[in-house]
């Protein structure tokens, strides 16, 4: 099974888990408030709000006088159950990489290793997965080919045997940085050097092969990680189509990225940067469905106005959920 479509027989499990209820009642009750607002623009899910909850004290303390509301301390234990279950999957799902290289741990690998959430004790034990649908996914997941990629290329370079954790994560985020700072319709500067002027056998673009696997497989993880997250409140993913769209600009092969001018009319809830979408169009002069990450909004906080246009670049995500996977594939 691929792992796109394992990904989505389990978010279905989850549209129907008990659990759900409460996590999206929580969410929904803390929705009008300061704490869920700069939560949210965290794009951290659940992590984000857990993040703003810990820092409340610091951030009243600072000029600005920034007040947040608290969670009392069911809350607090819900969520964290919830974002502890993201996590563990997130580790079963990566496990023969972090098994064959052991300085490739499950934090190099985690989605959320930017932030730093202090340890909660006591949370929530909370069953939103089902097995059967949890086993399928892991099975599929061990099976990403960016995870043999890694191994592979990891043996071509002695020294990443005792590369420090720390070094791996300067790595990635170098790199996650060029990605954005370039966006979704333009390859990194660095990254075409590389491809250029660097032999397939040169140290350099074998370490540069190895951390973009693992970079792949952490976005891969986040998009996962955004699908179940988008289940809680959705019964299925935004989709912008022929109904809504004003103009689609030109695909862009050596990114995978496309820019589309659409509209918010029809749209129920508004399209945000990080969210998961179905995209319809005939491109090619045959009608298509493509998953794609929303990379940028203009304007990014929209006046909310029937059929009011916005600008987006569009990522798509392939199979293995993975955003970077034509992006990296030169290398």
């Amino acid at each position: 099974m691929e792992i796109r479509k394992a990904a989505f027989e389990l978010c279905k499990a989850v549209g129907i888990s008990p659990a759900k209820k409460q996590i999206a009642d929580l969410l929904g009750s803390i929705r009008n408030t300061s704490l869920h607002y700069h939560g949210h623009e965290l794009h951290a899910q659940v992590l984000g709000y857990l993040l703003m909850h810990q820092k409340r004290t610091q951030f009243a303390e600072e000029p600005i006088g920034l007040k947040l509301e608290s969670l009392d301390e069911d809350r607090v234990k819900l969520l964290a159950g919830f974002h502890q279950q993201i996590k563990d999957l997130n580790e079963k799902c990566v496990k023969p990489l972090i098994d064959a290289l052991p300085n490739c741990t499950s934090k190099v690998l985690s989605p959320y290793n930017r932030f730093d959430l202090q340890p909660i004790p006591g949370f929530a034990e909370i069953d939103i997965f089902s097995k059967e649908q949890t086993d399928n996914l892991i099975s599929a997941f061990h099976n990403h080919p960016q995870i043999k990629i890694a191994i592979d290329s990891a043996s071509l370079i002695p020294t990443l045997a005792i590369s420090p954790e720390e070094s791996y994560l300067q790595h990635l985020w170098q790199i996650e940085d060029y990605i954005k700072e370039s966006g979704a319709l333009k390859r990194p500067e660095k990254l075409n050097e590389i491809i250029n002027r660097e032999k397939q056998n040169s140290l350099d673009r074998i370490f540069s092969r190895h951390i973009s696997a693992v970079l792949s497989l952490r976005a891969s993880l986040s998009v996962l990680n955004e699908l179940i997250y988008s289940k809680i409140f959705f019964d299925q993913l935004l989709c912008i189509d022929d109904d809504n769209i004003i103009k689609f600009g030109s695909y862009h092969f050596a990114t995978g990225g496309c820019p589309v001018i659409f509209q918010n009319g029809g749209l129920i809830f508004l399209v945000e940067t990080d969210d998961i979408i179905v995209l319809k169009t005939d491109i090619f002069e045959e009608s298509e469905v493509r998953f794609c990450r929303v990379e940028k909004l203009d304007p990014h906080i929209p006046i909310i106005m029937p059929g009011e246009p916005r600008y987006a670049e569009l990522r798509e995500i392939d199979e293995n959920l993975n955003p970077y996977g034509i992006l990296f594939d030169s290398l």
